[in-house]
């Protein structure tokens, strides 16, 4: 941590030697949609640090700004983005940070000999390494939002039916994707 260091001089008001004011920072950039990287407004970005929780909303072109932040590393959570983590690194003079959010949301059905299948469904993308997942509901349906156009692997956790090599997938740029297992 940065600190910087003042010596205050003993007098009839103060009997304080010493005082650290820690050098504070700010975190700014833009929260878009990918692939075309256009803005998403209204966004919630928030950051957890000793101080307590940092908070804003994007502006109408997906950009933010947050002040008076601890310089060092930190995890961005998107909450309206079921809790999305980015890790950050706040640093004087740093560029800002471009978070994309997938458009694209997976869904299916998990069977096994046609039958509804109680599973999870994890979807890695290659490119980023963000992983993201969905589990089965009674019909064997399931949903995973926010993925990224691209390639990734989908493995599949279900009683007696464990996927131990990950599947290659394309995932298109389309609204829905649909993909069965």
């Amino acid at each position: 941590k940065a600190s910087k260091r003042i010596t205050v001089k003993h007098g009839v008001d103060t009997d304080v030697g010493e005082i650290q004011i820690a050098s504070m920072t700010q975190l700014s950039g833009r929260v878009v949609r990918a692939p075309r990287d256009e803005g998403v407004p209204d966004v919630t970005i928030v950051i957890s640090q000793t101080g307590g929780d940092l908070q804003t909303r994007t502006g109408e072109d997906g950009a933010f700004l947050l002040s008076g932040m601890e310089p060092g590393e930190h995890s961005l959570r998107l909450p309206d983005y079921e809790d999305m983590t980015v890790r950050v690194t706040v640093e004087e003079g740093a560029p800002p940070v471009i978070i994309r959010i997938g458009s694209v949301t997976m869904r299916g059905r998990v069977t096994k000999a046609g039958k509804p299948q109680q599973a999870n469904v994890a979807v890695i993308n290659i490119g980023t390494m963000t992983i993201r997942q969905g589990a089965t509901d009674s019909e064997g349906q399931y949903e995973i939002r926010h993925l990224l156009p691209g390639p990734h692997l989908a493995g599949l956790e279900a009683p007696g039916v464990t996927s131990e090599v990950p599947m290659p997938i394309d995932v298109p740029d389309q609204k829905v994707f649909e993909k069965d297992f």
